[in-house]
């Protein structure tokens, strides 16, 4: 049993952080491998061994219960093994003689070996202090390894937030079903369909504001309760007016409800996303301030490094800004793009953007383009293979751009409404075959339209962040346009001066708001 000590302080009573990785190899590890013969006790467990899938850096000053509930809440999915030192190096054996030559220890083969580097930040210290873990973050630039933060599980956060959901979608859904029954309508100014309908495009209001408001979550959890709210109430009239309910009406409620859903779990997520980067970007001076146990590893090390110093400290701070380093974000970061959560999967994104498909495929079908119908379909099956295909950075960019993109959509259906409207009101003593033929021309450019913005879509996809900004003059201010934000200018020197002040300014804000 591991008991607290003076070193070790912990509360045998938390689950949530429990004793550190020094007290773990101390007295149950090296224990436990020391009777069984000495070998490891990853071998131990497994003596024919496992492929490594993902090499874990840690620091040993983080909590046992802290560490395993970051791994398993930001475990990829379809991955097997990884590979930890506590776990995979015999504590029993010279630990220190195999350490002698960096590029010939075991966290340089397994990390040689892996695909993927799992990073998990602690609270008690900062992870690249230590020299070991600079050392391997200068592997994963050098072998080009897909780097990603571990952050901790938000099971609890979401079960609030779900019991919360639930309690105002019963209570409004009761006000509206109440109001309907207790009204008649006929004798009301509002009447009985534009009070459902102005509510509903009141909740459309709202998930645009949270989409231009996503990087304050104070202000996303507000406007999710208040559209939730104002949705519940709506869908509840429209129950009580059971005759004069349809399936589309049903349809369109259950779209807001599942946009508001969704833009809650971006939330939630985005918190515990701020929370790990603050916790990484604690007391980081640079590759030249990491520290060792032993200063003849140091100097080992850095002279391994040499002139990759610069290279390493960007992509630390590529991993800060957005909980991921690839060579794609590298390229980006370097370009002068905006990298902050440029690798956080919004699925509010994604709702707003099956939407814009949906109510594409009914525009085409009411005009009866069947051809564009079906390359339009097709197009949506390249889409959904290049995203079950690609990293967790090209489905945020896949995300975002396609959201862009085809938000302009609704723009276009809207100009061919009004060109409708406003040529039906300028030529009243016109013949209906006139107007007839403005229809179906307004009607027709709306399609053209729309098919070039699915196919500028599918081109965004197939390119990638990383093929797009290296195009010559207008790639990064497209991937910049394109990717999180609604900043239309890259920014000079955001590698350096800029990602300095994020390190500053993102810790103290974000840690104010990790209990919310």
């Amino acid at each position: 049993r591991i008991k607290p000590s003076l070193a070790d302080p912990f509360d045998p009573d938390d689950l949530s952080v429990g004793p550190c990785m020094h007290s773990v190899v101390r007295d149950y590890i090296a224990p436990l491998t020391r009777e069984a013969g000495g070998m490891s006790w990853a071998l131990l467990r497994r003596p024919s061994g496992v492929k490594c899938d993902i090499f874990l850096t840690h620091c040993w000053q983080e909590g046992a219960y802290e560490f395993i509930n970051k791994v398993l809440a930001s475990w990829p999915i379809g991955y097997r093994a990884a590979w930890c030192c506590i776990l995979a190096n015999p504590q029993n054996l010279d630990v220190a003689g195999m350490l002698r030559e960096p590029q010939d220890s075991p966290f340089a083969k397994a990390l040689q070996a892996a695909s993927h580097v799992m990073v998990v930040p602690t609270r008690h210290a900062c992870i690249y202090s230590r020299i070991w873990c600079v050392y391997e973050a200068f592997l994963a630039v050098e072998q080009k390894k897909v780097v990603f933060t571990a952050s901790p599980p938000i099971t609890s956060a979401l079960m609030r937030s779900v019991a919360f959901g639930v309690t105002i979608i019963t209570m409004c859904i009761a006000c509206g079903f109440c109001t309907a029954c207790a009204t008649d309508w006929d004798d009301e100014h509002l009447g009985s369909e534009a009070l459902p309908r102005s509510m509903l495009f009141l909740s459309l209001a709202l998930s645009a504001a949270s989409l231009l408001l996503w990087r304050r979550p104070w202000c996303i959890r507000y406007l999710n309760i208040l559209g939730t709210a104002v949705t519940s109430y709506a869908w509840g009239i429209r129950i009580g007016e059971e005759q004069r309910t349809n399936t589309i009406e049903h349809a369109e409620f259950a779209m807001c409800f599942t946009f508001f859903a969704a833009n809650e779990v971006d939330r939630i997520r985005q918190l515990r996303a701020c929370t790990s980067a603050a916790e990484l970007a604690r007391d980081y001076v640079g590759v030249a301030g990491a520290q060792a146990s032993h200063q003849g590893d140091r100097a080992k090390i850095l002279a391994a490094i040499g002139d990759e110093r610069e290279a390493v400290d960007a992509s630390i701070r590529v991993l800060v800004s957005c909980g991921m380093s690839t060579p794609d974000l590298r390229a980006a970061a370097a370009a002068g793009v905006d990298m902050r959560s440029a690798a956080d999967v919004r699925w509010s994104l994604c709702a707003v953007s099956l939407l814009s498909w949906v109510l594409g495929m009914d525009f085409l079908n009411m005009v009866e383009w069947h051809e564009a119908m079906g390359m339009h379909m097709g197009g949506a099956l390249v889409l959904a293979v290049a995203w079950v295909c690609s990293e967790a950075d090209q489905r945020a960019f896949i995300a975002m751009a396609a959201c862009k993109l085809t938000l302009l959509s609704w723009a276009t259906l809207g100009l061919a409404v009004w060109m409708k409207h406003r040529h039906r009101l300028g030529s009243r003593r016109a013949d209906a075959i006139s107007e007839s033929a403005v229809a179906v021309q307004c009607d027709h450019l709306a399609s053209w339209v729309l098919e070039l913005i699915a196919q500028a879509v599918l081109l965004v996809t197939m390119l990638g962040r990383g093929r797009l900004v290296r195009m010559p003059y207008i790639g990064p201010w497209l991937v910049q346009v394109l990717g999180p934000g609604c900043r239309c200018r890259t920014r000079k020197g955001a590698a350096t001066a800029g990602d300095a002040r994020q390190r500053e300014v993102w810790p103290q804000r974000w840690s104010t708001l990790s209990s919310v």
